[in-house]
């Protein structure tokens, strides 16, 4: 029996958080055709001569297939803090500080995960004003733009932000070596400057200019500028983003141009527990189809940070992380991400579009 679309529309809050946090029964744990940890020796980073080196974990990985296809460009997140049980942090040094710091390295197609090259630190202009005081500082959770192959990601920083609220800053540079420049993005308009920000995902469209998926809920993607360029109330609440947009083609629906991966996050007594959904976007960035909920392990803090295709161009590349220190990559079809596709947003979230077909790709 398959656990139906939970109709947003008819709960609010606390009560739909209650209701959402029944679907651990239902839990779809998919079947990647290959699956993989990040497990980058010591000796490989770019700290490793440091007396605390071995504090640094990685999660959170994001991934760019290069535009000749030679290979994919990833940045993993480091960190001295792990997540215990869903809930508590722990610290495996520097403790009571939460700290970020960011590994960047190439793998060319056909090598092994963690045979990859050119590792190195991404080191922010150290003239760039940071909140010396804050006890975290970093930028979080970054995310290469994809659409390009030029040295640039979006990610969340509370230190560098401008009132030590969470913001989202453009990191790049220009040449191959040295520091990278970092700017706050703007906030599109009517947003409060003391809302958090996080987890927007940054593209550079057919023209070459940034772009971003700015919300789910509604679905907005703007420019640079914070200027909107789609906005498209799908019925989704508190949805976030997770990986994405990358191109998509679908044969059952051909008007569609790119795939994208929110998230939701259930909050109960025994912590956090987070799931996904792929989404569908049409040629103009609209949002088409939505698949169910899906996870690639029973863990509780599992977070999809970023998606590529594949160099082969049969399948996509999926990150993610596990209790905020592993990182794992694994490699869904795109037959197995169609199959998932059940929901079609121009018919309502309700709308099941299946009819009778196997599902073979969860336990």
């Amino acid at each position: 029996m398959l656990f139906r679309s939970v109709s947003q529309s008819r709960y609010i809050g606390h009560d739909f958080n209650n209701l959402f946090g029944q679907i651990h029964w239902y839990d779809w744990v998919l079947k990647p055709r290959q699956k993989y940890r990040f497990d980058i020796p010591l000796e490989k980073l770019p700290w490793n001569k440091e007396p605390e080196a071995a504090v640094w974990q990685p999660f959170n990985p994001s991934i760019r297939l290069r535009k000749d296809r030679s290979g994919y460009d990833i940045n993993l997140r480091y960190a001295n803090y792990y997540t215990l049980e869903a809930k508590h942090y722990a610290y495996r040094g520097f403790s009571g500080q939460v700290l970020t710091r960011n590994c960047r390295m190439y793998v060319p197609r056909g090598s092994g995960w963690n045979q990859g090259m050119n590792f190195e630190e991404i080191k922010i202009d150290p003239n760039a004003k940071q909140d010396e005081g804050s006890h975290i500082k970093g930028v979080e959770d970054c995310r290469l733009v994809v659409g390009t192959d030029r040295e640039e990601f979006l990610g969340t920083s509370k230190s560098y932000s401008d009132n030590g609220i969470n913001k989202i800053q453009h990191c790049w540079r220009d040449a191959p070596t040295g520091y990278w420049n970092i700017r706050q993005l703007a906030l599109p308009e009517g947003v409060n400057p003391g809302e958090c920000q996080k987890n927007w995902l940054g593209y550079r469209n057919d023209g070459g200019e940034l772009e971003y998926i700015y919300s789910f809920s509604p679905f907005k993607i703007c420019n640079e500028k914070g200027e909107k360029i789609v906005e498209v109330d799908c019925g989704l609440k508190e949805y976030r983003g997770s990986a994405g947009p990358v191109r998509w083609t679908s044969k059952k629906v051909p008007t569609e141009g790119y795939l994208c991966v929110m998230h939701k996050v259930y909050i109960g007594g025994e912590g956090r527990r987070y799931y996904h959904r792929f989404m569908t976007l049409d040629k103009d960035k609209k949002p088409s189809r939505v698949s169910c909920w899906v996870r690639m392990t029973k863990e509780r803090v599992e977070y999809w940070s970023s998606m590529c295709e594949n160099t082969e161009g049969d399948g996509y590349w999926i990150t993610y992380g596990l209790k905020d220190s592993e990182a794992h990559i694994a490699k869904m079809t795109k037959d197995q991400i169609e199959n998932f596709l059940l929901y079609s947003m121009k018919e309502g979230i309700d709308k099941v579009e299946f009819k009778e077909r196997g599902y073979r790709d969860w336990e």
